[in-house]
């Protein structure tokens, strides 16, 4: 779901990675789920992508996202 929403915004990895503080490489292991992604930097990804973080846990508010545009 996370690298959908940044697709969405046209964000790149380079620009998380960036924004984020990580290697691209780092990046990139944790939207694929080759490493795992902590409470905090789910927080930080959140707010990168500039959506709510419970938006990765409730299918219905990922759907009004991509629907509506909440």
């Amino acid at each position: 779901m996370v690298k959908e929403l940044r697709q969405e915004k046209k964000y790149t990895q380079e620009y998380m990675a960036t924004r984020l503080g990580y290697s691209t490489a780092n990046y990139s292991h944790k939207e694929t789920g080759r490493r795992n992604i902590s409470a905090d930097e789910l927080q930080k990804i959140a707010e990168a992508l500039e959506v709510e973080p419970e938006i990765f846990f409730d299918q219905n508010k990922y759907y009004k996202y991509r629907c509506v545009g909440i």
